[in-house]
């Protein structure tokens, strides 16, 4: 269980300003253009990040670590919490520690397929 709580994330702090946060400092100290152009993205789409309008996608996000470790330390989750930050959202369940409520979905076993099958005569 131990190893479990150290994977767990606090909530960020909602910030006033987009570019508060680890991941849009080291942005804005790259300079958002030069960053684009070493990810191969249009330079809205980093706008929009720091905005959060929207998040990287994973791959796009490994690189952007990439390029901004040369001038600081950062992580995906730096990326990725940024949003959350910028935004005011809860964590997802699984990220922030909190256990998921479990819907119950009938299986298609138990939804029909076994009542169907006694009205046609067959045996279970």
């Amino acid at each position: 269980m131990q190893a479990v709580q150290s994977l767990l994330v606090p909530q960020p702090e909602h910030v006033s300003s987009c570019w508060e946060t680890p991941f849009a400092k080291l942005v804005r100290q790259y300079k958002v253009s030069r960053l684009a152009r070493a990810v191969e993205v249009d330079i809205t789409a980093v706008y929009q990040w720091v905005h959060g309008s929207v998040t990287p996608r994973p791959l796009t996000a490994l690189a952007v670590v990439l390029v901004l470790r040369r001038i600081g330390p950062i992580t995906l989750e730096d990326v990725y919490l940024h949003y959350y930050a910028v935004t005011g959202e809860p964590l997802p369940p699984r990220i922030s520690g909190e256990q998921p409520r479990r819907r119950r979905v009938p299986s298609a076993y138990s939804a029909g397929v076994r009542a169907g099958n006694r009205r046609m005569g067959a045996a279970c």
